[in-house]
């Protein structure tokens, strides 16, 4: 009976099997989490930071003004690059246009003065048509989960 209860257990862990909206609804949240951390750190910094999704993950950048670049998190323990899931695309619309997710520079920016790039963000399943996709808007001083 307790070996029962062990692979039930272990079967109902497995990421694996749980349901594709469910995972959508994670990968959103902790993208929208991280957007937020990052408008935090352009206040309390008193500098620009911005973000640039790629097909297979998302970075995170600080501008540097005395070379004029942006410079990668990488090291950052909170604002490391993060993969996307391979079964997952996001769609970045910004000003009615779909952006190209294989340039170096960021799309989205947070300034120092808490507004932020207008934009819409898309996460959507590749192999789940039946999955629900799930956006982030920024409206350029608020970020909302739709």
């Amino acid at each position: 009976m307790s070996l029962i209860g062990i692979i039930l257990g272990f079967i109902s862990l497995s990421p694996n099997l749980v349901n594709t909206d469910t995972r959508l609804a994670q990968e959103q949240q902790r993208f929208y989490h991280l957007l937020e951390l990052l408008a935090d750190r352009a206040i309390l910094e008193n500098q620009p930071y911005a973000v640039a999704i790629y097909q297979q993950q998302y970075r995170f950048f600080r501008y540097q003004p005395e070379s004029r670049e942006w410079l990668s998190l990488d090291e950052d323990k909170s604002l490391y690059p993060r993969p996307i899931p391979s079964t997952f695309a996001w769609q970045i619309e910004q000003d009615g246009q779909i952006q190209r997710l294989d340039t170096l520079q960021p799309q989205i920016i947070f300034f120092p003065d808490g507004e932020h790039s207008a934009f819409s963000a898309q996460l959507q399943s590749q192999n789940d048509t039946e999955a629900k996709a799930l956006s982030i808007k920024g409206d350029g001083i608020a970020l909302q989960l739709h």
